[in-house]
C-alpha cells in the first residue's frame, strides 16, 4: 500500500524487498526506482498522480528496475545505460522467486511475535509481500533503452521543485543519489539502508564506498528525511548518514573487522556491524557463487 513520507512524496513498497518512491511537481513525477517487476507499478502511479511520470534508477540492478519498460521515458546515470540494455539473467531470477515464500513467511511470524510481546512495531504495510495471486510464473526483466543518461550534479525539473542528482559509486558503478531540494528528502537507493548494506559482490568498490558515504554524511545539513532502497525501517533520520559514513570509515581504517556470515541468498561474507549499521564485505578464505553479481 503507498504511504505518503512527505509533501508530493509517496513510498510505493514491495515491502521486505524493494522500496520505490514517487516524487509529484506541479507539471510532472518522478519514480526513483521500479522494483521488481511482479506487478504494474504504473497503475499505482497512476492512482496517485495525474502528472506524467518519469523512472528516475539510482543504479542499474534487478530489483530497483523491474517495472521500467512500463514507462516511456527512464534516466539512469551513464555508467549504467549499457546495464540497463541487457536482459537479467534468468537464472539470478529463479533464485530470487524461490526465496520470497520463505521471506513472507518469516515476516507473519515476526508480525504474530509483535503483536504478543512487543509494541506493535510491525504494521499490516511493512508485512513482506509473497508473490501476486494470479502470478503466472512469468518474469523477465529488461532489456530497456535509457532515454535519458544522467551525470553528476544534473536536476529533475518537475516544476515547482527538483530532484538533484549525487553520483555515489560503491554499491554499483552507476549508482546515484537523489535530493529532493526544497523539501530536503534525500533518496538513497542502496548506497544507505537500515538492513545489511552489500559491499562484497563483483561490481561493489569499497574506497566508493567510503567516498560517497563521506559525502552524503556532509550534506546532513540539507537532509531533512532519509528514504532508503530497501528493509521494512524504509526512513531515517539525517543523523543516520553520519553512522553509515564512520562505519565505512571504520572498515578502510581496519578499525572495524568483520565476522564470517552468509547473505541473504547463502552467499559467504564478512559481516561488519557497528552500532545500528551492518555492512558485507568480501571473504577472501570463501568464494561467492557470483549468481547475484550483475556486472562483468
Amino acid at each position: 500500500m503507498p504511504r505518503q513520507v512527505a509533501r508530493g512524496v509517496w513510498r510505493v513498497a514491495e515491502p521486505g524487498h524493494v522500496n520505490s518512491w514517487l516524487v509529484e511537481g506541479s507539471e510532472r513525477a518522478a519514480l526513483v526506482d521500479s522494483g521488481l517487476g511482479l506487478f504494474s507499478i504504473r497503475e499505482v502511479c497512476e492512482r496517485l498522480t495525474d502528472k506524467p511520470v518519469e523512472v528516475v534508477n539510482t543504479h542499474s540492478h534487478f530489483d530497483h528496475i523491474g517495472g521500467d519498460h512500463e514507462f516511456e521515458q527512464v534516466a539512469i546515470h551513464e555508467a549504467g545505460v549499457a546495464q540497463l540494455a541487457r536482459e537479467t539473467d534468468p537464472a539470478m531470477l529463479t533464485e530470487y522467486l524461490l526465496s520470497i515464500q520463505g521471506m513472507h513467511e518469516g515476516s507473519v511470524e515476526l508480525a504474530e511475535m509483535d503483536r504478543g510481546q512487543f509494541a506493535f512495531l510491525v504494521t499490516p504495510d511493512e508485512l513482506v509481500r509473497s508473490l501476486p495471486e494470479d502470478f503466472d510464473g512469468e518474469w523477465r526483466i529488461g532489456p530497456v533503452e535509457a532515454t535519458r543518461a544522467l551525470h553528476d550534479g544534473d536536476r529533475f525539473d518537475l516544476g515547482d521543485r527538483s530532484l538533484r542528482v549525487i553520483r555515489t559509486q560503491g554499491h554499483s558503478p552507476d549508482g546515484i543519489c537523489l535530493l529532493l531540494e526544497d523539501a530536503g528528502v534525500l533518496f538513497t537507493g542502496d548506497t544507505v539502508t537500515s538492513g545489511v548494506i552489500w559491499a562484497h559482490q563483483v561490481e561493489s568498490d569499497l574506497p566508493a564506498f567510503v567516498g560517497s558515504t563521506a559525502l552524503l554524511a556532509g550534506l546532513e545539513g540539507e537532509v531533512s528525511l532519509v528514504c532508503m532502497g530497501h528493509h521494512l525501517r524504509s526512513e531515517a533520520e539525517p543523523a543516520f548518514l553520519a553512522e553509515v559514513a564512520e562505519a565505512f570509515a571504520g572498515i578502510a581504517s581496519g578499525a572495524l573487522h568483520g565476522r564470517p556470515a552468509e547473505d541473504e541468498f547463502g552467499d559467504p561474507a564478512l559481516l561488519v556491524e557497528h552500532g545500528r549499521v551492518m555492512v558485507y564485505l568480501p571473504d577472501p578464505a570463501r568464494p561467492r557463487s557470483g549468481l547475484f553479481d550483475e556486472w562483468e
